[in-house]
This record gives structure tokens, sequence and C-alpha cells, in this order.
């Protein structure tokens, strides 16, 4: 209520008590918060809940408004948010209400290079770092298979590009996916080749011509008798041997990966035979001992079977011109080089 008092010049005062009244509203406003603090992105949910509160606003305390009583929002950015609201009350009141306590938004993220492609031989084992993360790993290889170890050990079987996610949580104790955490190519490497044989003048002696198809950054390499005998798509080598050849081809891809196939060579001469230089002599076989024969080849390596020429004898020496010697009554010996 209130009540004036009039004072006049000549000391007299009048006491008046006014019939209006002034009105003062107290306004206390409810307001519940979903979510105070978590991981980006943060969802929450601000409720204004006095029923009478018309032309609500709410502030996100990140530059962003809603019209509405119940404003859903969802924090994108890490950070510490102050919201407020602002309505008219019952009584046509103006009201701001700002939040003492913050909402808190962890930053869900780990920082992480471009993903590092690491090329993996097939049936190799891969070993993968969970160092960045804490608590919690689950990774993903990329090929169907998943592991719950923090530094895991996976082999790979099929050739391809895996790209590799791995969940974990960081230092925030927030959960994040790292989608491209790492990138596995295992090449394709498949060994083919085919050949074809020449069979040569004499019993025994015969070329062999090789081919294999290299894809771009393959290399070949040629082996016979564990010995490198060529590194191009196409190569062709000269044996003297009654026997089938082993060659193996190992194909090297880009990277360090590789694999190797093995040939059988079949022997041209399945009717003849070395005999020994007294037997009876007959057009399919080779004559005499063989150091009295001169063979021929056009290439290195060019591998030659001596057999034992003297049957009788107790104790045998071979000495080549190259320096080496063999007391093996029969063995097949590999020319790397050219010469006589």
């Amino acid at each position: 209520s209130v009540k004036a008092i009039t004072y006049y010049t000549n000391g007299c005062s009048i006491e008046q008590v006014l019939d209006d009244k002034i009105a003062v509203y107290k306004s206390e406003s409810e307001v519940e918060v979903a979510a105070w603090n978590g991981c980006l992105p943060l969802q929450t949910e601000l409720s204004l809940l006095n029923e009478e509160a018309i032309d609500v606003t709410w502030h996100s305390g990140d530059g962003r408004t809603f019209a509405t009583s119940r404003a859903e929002i969802e924090y994108s950015n890490p950070g510490v948010f102050y919201p407020s609201v602002i309505y008219t009350n019952q009584y046509g009141c103006l009201v701001e209400y700002s939040f003492e306590e913050p909402v808190i938004v962890y930053d869900s993220g780990i920082f992480l290079n471009d993903p590092e492609v690491i090329e993996s031989c097939t049936f190799t084992e891969v070993f993968f770092n969970g160092d960045m993360g804490y608590d919690f790993w689950e990774w993903n290889f990329g090929d169907g298979n998943t592991s719950t170890d923090k530094n895991p050990v996976h082999n790979y079987s099929d050739p391809g590009s895996y790209t590799i996610s791995l969940t974990t949580n960081n230092k925030n104790g927030c959960r994040t996916t790292i989608e491209n955490y790492n990138i596995i190519e295992i090449p394709d490497i498949t060994p083919q080749a085919t050949y074809e044989v020449v069979p040569g003048a004499d019993c025994g002696l015969f070329s062999v011509a090789m081919h294999t198809n290299l894809k771009v950054g393959e290399k070949a390499y040629w082996y016979a008798s564990d010995a490198l005998v060529g590194t191009k798509e196409n190569i062709e080598l000269s044996f003297f041997t009654l026997k089938d050849v082993d060659v193996t081809l190992y194909i090297q891809g880009a990277g360090n990966c590789g694999k190797s196939k093995g040939i059988v060579v079949k022997n041209p001469w399945p009717g003849c035979e070395i005999v020994d230089p007294e037997e009876e002599e007959d057009d399919n076989v080779v004559k005499g001992p063989l150091n009295k024969h001169t063979f021929s080849s056009c290439s290195a390596p060019f591998e030659v079977d001596f057999i034992n020429p003297t049957p009788e004898a107790e104790w045998v020496q071979w000495t080549f011109s190259d320096g080496t010697t063999s007391t093996n009554r029969s063995f097949s010996k590999l020319y790397q080089s050219a010469g006589n």
C-alpha cells in the first residue's frame, strides 16, 4: 500500500492512504537440463517448466537461439557453455534466467596423421599399435575379423586393400572411432610360367625357352639347381641331362612381397640311355666317356650330367677347367658363365 503525507506552510500536515496498491511479483524460474556434460557431440534438452510462461527463447551459449520452452540442443564443438532463457511470466513480466553451472562438452577426437599405408604379404602377420587409446579397443581389420586387444596381431590370407578402423576411448574418456587408422595393401602376386623345349642334336641335349608375364612394378627371378639363371620375362636355358629339370620362378612385387612357383621341365629324350663305353653301340645312346665329348650351349647357365666313365674303377675324380673337382661317380655340373 501507499501512504501520502502533505505538509503545508502553516505547519499543518494531512496523511492520506491511497486506495491503489503497488504489487511486486517474485519470479521463480523452474528449469531442467537433461545433460550437464558429456562427449562430443553432446545432445541435451533444456526445459522451462513454468507452465504460464510465454514467448520463451533459449540461448544455448554458443550463439544459437531456440524459440520453444523445451529446446533439444546438440553441441557439435567442445567447450564450456552457459545457457540462458528469456520469457514472459504469468504477470506479464520479462524474466531472464542464466545458469550458474555450465554445460561442458568434451572433445571425442584422437589426433592421428594421415593413415599409414602398410604393404603386407599374404599369410604374414601385421602388428597394430593401440597406444593412442585408453581402456577400450575394438579393431576392425577390414576382412570381417575383429579384435579387442590393445596391440593385436592379424594374419591376412587373401590379396586386396583393407581399411582398418579402431574404436577406442580418448584421454577425456570419450569413445570415438578412427575410420582410417591404417590401410593394408596385399599385392596379388601369382607366378605363372610357360615353356617350350627344343631337343638338341645329341641325346640328352636340349634348350628351354621360358616365359612369364609381369605386372607393373614386378620383377622375375629364375632359378635352376638353386642358382639364379635369369631376371627377365623371357629366358632361354640349355641342359645336357636325361632327367627332368626343376626350375623355380620367383616374382617380386612392387614392395617386399613375393611368391615362387616350381616348374618341372620334362626331358625330351625319354628313349635315351647313357651307357658305359664298353657296352654295345646303339644310335639312341650317348657313346663313350663323357669327358671325351664336346658339348656346347648358346647361353649360360648350362647343366651337364656326368656319368661314371669307368664302372670297374675303385675311385674317380673329376677335374674341371673352372677349378672345381668332384669324386662322385655320377653327378650334375652347372656351368654358370660362358667359356671353354
